[in-house]
């Protein structure tokens, strides 16, 4: 096994967990600083390294040379939400709203990219010289690597473009197309979940705004 980074995935059953528990131990006995990661929600790893609860997002020793972390997607989110956040009054407003508290490390997709964004993270900081990645299986390992495109796609989606018009801030003003499409939303959004859903998620998305540019640079650079 050579390189500092190993993904370890397959099928559910196919032991795959087992391989990279047996990977980390073999090259923490070869002298190399090891951290073994999972983000399969089984969190079968801790079994198989015998690390019970202790195993948590920040990395545990499991024996000499030897580290496990699991990954707790929302911790991963706060801190993306701390790192790009204008100032700390943008972070604390982002942090406390309700729709980001139900948000983070649920939405679809959003377990992928946090893998992929604490995978990046543990790899800039130098404190190992090989990381071994166990995945779920393989359906949703496979969206793990495609996780960066994915959450650029977000970013520059149209209904994010459509949360970001200017019409929000004047409905009397903005572009014909705009005016039509923001009552017929309006209109639908009172007959299904009510107006104030709809203008309580675009002010959150409006919120986030500023966040967005650090979000597609960074999912450059772990893609």
């Amino acid at each position: 096994m050579n390189g500092e980074l190993t993904v370890v995935v397959g099928a559910g059953g196919a032991g795959k967990t087992t391989l990279a528990a047996a990977l980390a131990l073999g090259s923490a006995r070869e002298g190399l600083r090891t951290l073994v990661m999972t983000f399969d929600p089984s969190l079968r790893l801790k079994d198989a390294l015998g690390v019970g609860d202790a195993a948590k997002d920040d990395p545990v020793p499991v024996v000499a040379g030897l580290d496990a972390a699991l990954l707790d997607a929302g911790r991963t989110f706060d801190r993306l939400v701390r790192a790009y956040a204008p100032d700390s009054m943008a972070a604390r407003r982002i942090l406390a709203n309700r729709f980001y508290q139900d948000m983070a490390g649920h939405l679809a997709g959003i377990l992928e990219y946090m893998a992929m964004e604490r995978l990046f993270e543990m790899r800039a900081s130098r404190r190992y010289d090989r990381i071994i990645l166990d995945t779920p299986p393989t359906r949703q390992a496979l969206d793990f690597l495609q996780a960066p495109q994915r959450m650029m796609d977000l970013v520059d989606s149209r209904a994010i473009r459509f949360a970001l018009d200017p019409w929000w801030d004047d409905p009397g003003h903005g572009s014909l197309p705009m005016r039509i499409t923001g009552r017929t939303a309006l209109g639908l959004s009172d007959r299904i979940v009510g107006r104030r859903f709809l203008l309580e998620v675009v002010e959150f998305i409006r919120a986030f705004a500023p966040l967005f540019e650090g979000f597609r640079s960074r999912a450059r650079e772990v893609g």
